[in-house]
Formats: C-alpha cells, structure tokens, sequence
C-alpha cells in the first residue's frame, strides 16, 4: 500500500475539495483507494502470492509506481510525487473464505483469518471468541459455528492461477460492501459494481440473493468483567473504555444506563468485600458471575466442606443446558446455605439498583452426584432423561472448572472431582 503527502491548498481544489471518503473493491483483494482527514490518499491496488519476508525495496518501488499510477489515473492533475511512503503487509485467506474461530489447546482461542475485510468480521468474532473462552454461550457463536470451517488454499502453481482468475462468493460480496460507510459518519453506505459481458448474469443476480444477518453487541456489565477493568484502569478509565465500545455505538452512545449498570454493581462487589481480595480473584479466574455466592460461601463458613459441599460449588458454575432435576431431600440443610448465599447477593443488588439479579441452578448437582456414585454415564442419562452430548458437555465444563479452582485454592477436594471426570468418553471430547 502506499500513503501521498498531504495534497497542497491547489491541488485540493482541484480534485474539489472533499470530505473524507473511501472507495473498497467488490473482488477478492480488488484496489481500495481513501481520502484521509488529513487530505492524504491511501491506495492498495497489489496483492499476490508473496513471501513477505524477501521483498527487497526494488520489488516495494515498482509496486509504488504501480499504485502512484493508479492514483494519476483517477486524477491526472496531481504531481508526479505524489506518494510519500510505500509498504507492504500479509493478509490472511482461505480456500472458502471462511473464518477460524476455535479452541486449539487448553487455554488457548483462536479466531482470525478474515480474508482482507477485517474491521467489522474481526470485531465481532474478537468479542465473540472472548466470550467462548469465558465458558459462555450466545447465538452469535451458535451462528458462527455451524459455519463451514476454513479449507486450506491449494498447491502452487493452482494458489496463483486461483488467485487470478476465481469470482467471488455471497458471502465474501456481503463482507465487502457491509465495510461501505464510515462509522459515526455515513448513515449509508454505496457499493457500485462494474458489469462485464464476458461473466454469466446469473452469477451477478445470485449475489444479491443472500441477506445479510444483524451484527449486534452481546456486549453486557457482568462483576467479572467489572473486576477485569478495575486491574488495569481507575473506575473513571474504566467507564471511558465503556464509552468507546461497539455496544455503545450501536446504541448512539446512549450510555447513561451502561455507567449505571457498573456503578451499581460496583458497589455490589464492594459491599461482599470483593474488591482487591482472593474472593474478587477467584471470580476474575473462573469468569463465573453466578459463582459469587459459593465463592462467598466457601470464604465465610468452616464446617459443611464436605465432597458433596464441593460438589454443589462446582454444579452453580455449570452454564450448558439447564436440566430440571430436583435434589434429594437429604441436601436441604447444605442447599440452604447456598441459597442463603444467594439471598444476602441478591439484597445487595436491590440495595443497589442492580436491574438483573444473579441467579444460580443446582441441577446439575444431582445429575453429578449420581454419576459420582456409579462412574456409568449411560446410566446416568437415562435415569434422569437427558441427551449424553448435554451431559458430556457439562462434563467438560464441570472438569476444567474443578481443575481451576484446585489451582485457586489448593484443595484436594476439587482435585477429586476434576479426577471424577476422568472417564474416557469426556476426556476424549475434550482433546
């Protein structure tokens, strides 16, 4: 790509004094050509199949005449020196231009790959695989995951040929004329589309035949993420990042109800001492709202710590599908705590104005209970009725928080039930 000076007082009459404006291509790495604020033009007209690594600047130079030409064409009454700075980049793809979005390793979330329309892709999966990794469902990721997975580009010497000649698809026409717009700016934005007689005009009508979908922030306050800010920022720099969010925008910047929203419960999380103290680190470790009130629990009381207290700690922090099983009466006494838990959390949410309560569900408890006794899953599932994928699922997700918090707190009970879930089946859905 390369970057003019700043056009001179004359040469920007002459082009007719614009505001700033950008142009993006319909093809796969097509030109893209902007006028920045500062009256500088960005121009990228070149991508190939390159090492970037052994570009030397004799091979940049000739792609900067190539894009210095192709700013003189569109306005020929601009000088010969007009560029001021050349570069080159690496852009991502695949076969089908799909996107990554993955666990590839414990711990470890990918998502990338946005085949040259960045800014809008990259800042919903960014968002959405953040969510992912928090052990957090939303439809987004649902839509995003029944995707086709990415497909790898083939062999040299088909890579080139392929690059030079293929049409592009649906949903590639869709990412690039959804960049079309400045954000805060435009309310529209314009596409145009060169027609060539040599292309079969089906080809352009089934363009124009998939709707796109919403792209809306699942963006919300929670007490984790509220404990995440505060160990970086003051509260003040912390509710300014939340003033330049895409939630924000989306809703006109209309954020006196997001400031509320922390505030209150800010307060919340300063009233159960979970301000600067293991309980507020143990949170901000398993990301877990609606693990408050055993985080606190496990904190206040001495007595009661039994395996099945441990047990009922590790089921209130399960969020896969929620199963309506009652528990057995002889855990009244130890669910009562629990509930009293919750009861002290939720006053201080109406105290506080806090609009959603926290809730938590138990039923999972007796679900994990039961195969703690019989090690046999089949079992299990067809004794309370529910699909082997749900309880595999919940599984996974009750073993690698019981893991995390053996690490928190180093007690050996959580250890035995991250080794209760050592059973091939989950272990396997979970490599």
């Amino acid at each position: 790509a390369s970057m003019s000076r700043s056009l001179t007082e004359q040469e920007f009459k002459s082009i007719g004094e614009p505001k700033e404006w950008g142009v993006l291509p319909v093809r796969p790495m097509g030109a893209t050509i902007r006028m920045t604020k500062d009256r500088r033009i960005l121009i990228r007209n070149t991508a190939e199949i390159y090492n970037p690594y052994q570009m030397s600047q004799s091979e940049l130079n000739k792609r900067s005449i190539k894009q210095k030409i192709g700013i003189k064409k569109r306005f020929p009454q601009l000088r010969d020196d007009i560029i001021q700075s050349t570069w080159s980049g690496i852009v991502s793809r695949t076969r089908n231009s799909s996107q990554i979005f993955e666990k590839i390793d414990k711990n470890i979330f990918v998502a990338g790959c946005y085949n040259g329309s960045g800014i809008g892709v990259g800042t919903l999966f960014g968002e959405q695989i953040a969510i992912k990794a928090s052990n957090e469902n939303t439809k987004e990721i649902e839509t995003i995951e029944a995707r086709s997975k990415p497909t790898w580009l083939p062999p040299e010497p088909f890579l080139s040929l392929g690059v030079k000649t293929r049409l592009i698809s649906q949903s590639e026409f869709l990412q690039l004329t959804g960049r079309a717009g400045r954000r805060g700016i435009d309310d529209k934005g314009y596409a145009f589309l060169s027609f060539d007689k040599n292309i079969n005009p089906e080809w352009y009508s089934n363009l124009f035949s998939l709707e796109s979908s919403s792209l809306n922030s699942a963006f919300s306050i929670n007490y984790s993420s509220i404990l995440n800010l505060l160990n970086i920022y003051s509260r003040e720099e912390s509710i300014e990042l939340l003033n330049k969010s895409f939630f924000a925008f989306q809703n006109s910047f209309k954020i006196r109800s997001l400031k509320n929203a922390f505030n209150s419960k800010l307060q919340v999380l300063t009233d159960l001492n979970f301000i600067n103290s293991h309980m507020g680190e143990t949170l901000i470790e398993t990301h877990r709202d609606q693990l408050i009130p055993s985080i606190y629990l496990y904190e206040k009381i001495k007595t009661l710590k039994t395996f099945e207290f441990y047990l009922m700690f590790v089921s209130s922090g399960i969020s896969s599908n929620i199963y309506d099983v009652p528990l057995n009466d002889k855990f009244d006494e130890l669910l009562s705590y629990f509930e009293s838990s919750l009861e002290i959390l939720n006053k201080l949410e109406n105290k506080n104005n806090v609009k959603k309560y926290t809730n938590i569900n138990l039923s999972w408890f007796s679900i994990f209970y039961e195969f703690y006794k019989t090690n046999n899953i089949e079992y299990v599932v067809t004794k309370f009725n529910i699909n082997i994928g749900d309880f595999i699922k919940a599984a996974k997700e009750g073993s690698e928080l019981s893991k995390k918090l053996f690490n928190i707190y180093q007690d050996q009970e959580f250890d035995a039930i991250y080794n209760m879930f050592d059973n091939k089946l989950i272990q396997k859905s979970m490599s």
